[in-house]
């Protein structure tokens, strides 16, 4: 955790006759931001038959500075898998609303099947791209792009724009990915409700 003085805050001390600033040194006068989450989890399934641990999960999270972040996780079987998924992303953006975000991952093919799902015969490793620019106060356009690094092919692909008038709103979004291909449009009235496709 970071500890900064909040803008404007000192005061007057009189030494001397001399006035001069002096920084109050009361916790209200200070922000924490946090630079640096650390997290360990693993759950049971008590709703199956086999009570299976999930793997051992870790994330960081990391803040260097005012506009960046750094992210990691890792899941390590308890089965003898050793790690089944590690993902690790950095993230950049500013006061205006512009963010780009990109993030390596990789899933390790378990080769089980659940009780609803089948189970993967492949590992899967992608690249994903996701960016944001605010071209105006009001209009900011949008996309992402994920792609397969081991099969050279497209996971997905995402772009459109959203608009924000005082008192209503449009968003299009067109989604693309190798089984389906779709066109988001809606309209809002702030207060009234919204109408989409």
């Amino acid at each position: 955790t970071a500890k900064k003085l909040k803008a404007g805050k000192t005061k007057l001390a009189d030494r001397n006759e001399v006035s001069r600033g002096q920084i109050i040194q009361d916790p209200e006068s200070y922000n924490y931001d946090d630079f640096l989450r650390f997290r360990l989890e693993q759950s049971m399934d008590l709703s199956t038959a086999n009570n299976k641990f999930s793997p051992i999960g870790a994330k960081l999270d990391f803040f260097p500075g005012q506009y960046v972040s750094i992210d990691a996780d890792t899941g390590y079987s308890v089965y003898g898998d050793g790690f089944v998924s590690h993902n690790i992303g950095a993230a950049v953006w500013d006061k205006r609303g512009d963010r780009f975000y990109v993030d390596y991952r990789f899933n390790k093919a378990t080769g089980q099947e659940d009780d609803d799902e089948e189970g993967d015969d492949q590992n899967i490793e992608s690249i994903y791209l996701q960016g944001n620019l605010a071209v105006t106060s009001a209009l900011s356009v949008f996309g992402d792009y994920e792609r397969n690094i081991n099969e050279g092919q497209h996971i997905r692909t995402t772009g459109g724009f959203k608009y924000v008038s005082q008192c209503w709103s449009v968003f299009f979004r067109f989604t693309d990915e190798p089984d389906d291909t779709k066109f988001e449009f809606k309209i809002d009235l702030h207060g009234l409700g919204g109408i989409g496709l």
